[in-house]
C-alpha cells in the first residue's frame, strides 16, 4: 500500500510540474507577443509624429518597459540621447 502510495504522489507531483511548465510557457508567450506589440505601437506613435519631434525635447514619465519602448523608436527616428528625457514610476 506505502508504495503505491508513493507512486501516486510522484505521478502527482510529475502532473503538478509539467502543469507549472505549461503556464509558464504559455505565460512567456503572452508577454512577448505583449512587448512585440508595445514595440509596433510605440514606433507607430513616432513615426506619425516624426515631423514635429526630431527638432525638440522629448519627456516622458511612465512604466519602465514602456519608456524603453519609446526610447528604442525615437532612437531608430534619429533623435539623440541627449533629447529624450525619461522618468520611470511602476504601479504596485
Amino acid at each position: 500500500m506505502a508504495v503505491q502510495a508513493a507512486r501516486a504522489l510522484d505521478d502527482l507531483a510529475e502532473m503538478f510540474v509539467r502543469r507549472v511548465q505549461h503556464i509558464h510557457n504559455a505565460a512567456k508567450l503572452g508577454l512577448d507577443r505583449d512587448r512585440a506589440a508595445t514595440v509596433e505601437r510605440s514606433d507607430g506613435l513616432v513615426n506619425r509624429r516624426a515631423g514635429t519631434i526630431v527638432a525638440k525635447g522629448i519627456y516622458m514619465c511612465g512604466p519602465s518597459g514602456m519608456t524603453a519602448s519609446f526610447q528604442r523608436s525615437l532612437r531608430k527616428l534619429g533623435v539623440p540621447r541627449m533629447h529624450i528625457h525619461f522618468e520611470h514610476f511602476d504601479l504596485r
